[in-house]
């Protein structure tokens, strides 16, 4: 699976309990990898966390954007 999704997504939910944020994980990646999905899939994601690092320095909350890409 891709590095730098999983990197983003253990960057924002650090201090979360880990068996949540790992079933949730596990959720984001089913869904992102169904058949069918077109557009909206793990490419689609790579690609918005390389428009994120672009603009992460100048964020208030990095983490809430990271979330607001994973479950867009």
């Amino acid at each position: 699976m891709s590095l730098v999704l999983e990197e983003a997504w253990n960057e924002a939910t650090l201090d979360l309990p880990k068996e949540v944020t790992d079933e949730w994980w596990t959720k984001i990646l089913e869904k992102y990898s169904e058949d069918g999905r077109s557009y909206h899939n793990i490419q689609h994601l790579e690609e918005k966390f390389e428009q994120f690092k672009t603009v992460k320095h100048i964020l208030k909350n990095a983490n809430a954007v990271i979330l607001a890409i994973f479950f867009h």
